[in-house]
């Protein structure tokens, strides 16, 4: 029983379920946002197949990854790097598990939400993968699958791709482009010793400080551009704002010059300002 337990636990770790997780909230704040009327099948539909797809994706960003990952600390006791789970095993769960997810979708959803979610497969998997190890922009390519799954909810409910679906998507890969970079900053000797130039390893902490600045700033003006334009309630659109806010006023406070410390109170900060923009998101809407 034990040695089924591990097994399993393997396979899991493996399809990343904090990416998934992650990202299924966000699905499920753009399908309420929609305020659309509310059907099991679509709903349920868009949560597992993306949820598969996503877990798929992931497993395949392991395999490629697996040499980056013996050499960064937090990642070295992977299942493919120790060894747990051969290179061949993953690649059948994950090619299984994306086509079952793309199965889910193509059943139960429109073809725009599958699409997006296609799009966002090919940008994790292949765009994404490459570009991360030769230029500091690969973060922002790895923010289109990022920003994907949130308008696939909402596209998942109304079948189109209008102003609304474009808001939702600058709102949430301006969020990313603020919490990967205090990521960066905190684990940038881990990034450094991967030979993976993300920004603070390529232009330094100062430039990475600024630009998560500037991408919350952003956030901020994007939150208002949903409220003001009328996209969203008025209770959910103000406390989107301040919401937004009160990270640019955490992230300004944090006086230090500790850039591990720095870098890691904007990615806690950044957890919880997604947390309740997917619950303004999804209540938003559904209230005054």
């Amino acid at each position: 029983m034990s040695n089924a337990k591990q097994v399993f636990n393997n396979y899991y770790q493996l399809s990343k379920p904090g990416i998934i997780y992650g990202n299924i909230i966000t699905v499920v704040a753009g399908y309420f946002f929609a305020r659309s009327p509310f059907d099991a099948v679509e709903f349920l539909g868009v949560i597992i197949g993306v949820a598969l797809v996503i877990a798929g994706a992931c497993v395949v960003n392991n395999i490629f990854d697996r040499s980056i990952d013996t050499r960064m600390i937090r990642t070295k006791k992977r299942p493919l790097v120790t060894g747990r789970i051969s290179i061949l095993a993953a690649s059948v769960y994950g090619a299984i598990i994306a086509i079952l997810g793309f199965g889910v979708l193509l059943f139960t959803q429109n073809w725009l939400a599958t699409v997006l979610v296609f799009i966002a497969y090919v940008d994790y998997v292949i765009a994404y993968g490459v570009v991360k190890r030769r230029s500091p922009l690969g973060t922002h390519v790895g923010t289109i699958s990022g920003a994907l799954p949130l308008v696939v909810g909402y596209v998942a409910a109304t079948a189109t791709l209008d102003v609304a679906a474009v808001l939702l998507f600058l709102l949430m890969t301006v969020w990313q482009m603020a919490h990967f970079y205090g990521i960066a900053l905190f684990r940038k000797k881990d990034y450094a010793r991967a030979n993976i130039p993300v920004l603070p390893v390529a232009k330094g902490n100062v430039v990475t400080r600024r630009r998560t600045i500037a991408n919350i700033v952003r956030f901020i003006i994007v939150a208002a551009v949903l409220f003001v334009g009328g996209f969203i309630g008025y209770i959910g659109g103000i406390l989107l704002v301040l919401a937004g806010v009160w990270w640019l006023r955490t992230t300004l406070d944090l006086k230090t010059d500790d850039d591990v410390i720095w870098g890691r109170k904007v990615f806690g900060s950044s957890l919880s300002v997604m947390l309740v923009m997917s619950l303004c998101l999804t209540l938003g809407n559904w209230l005054p």
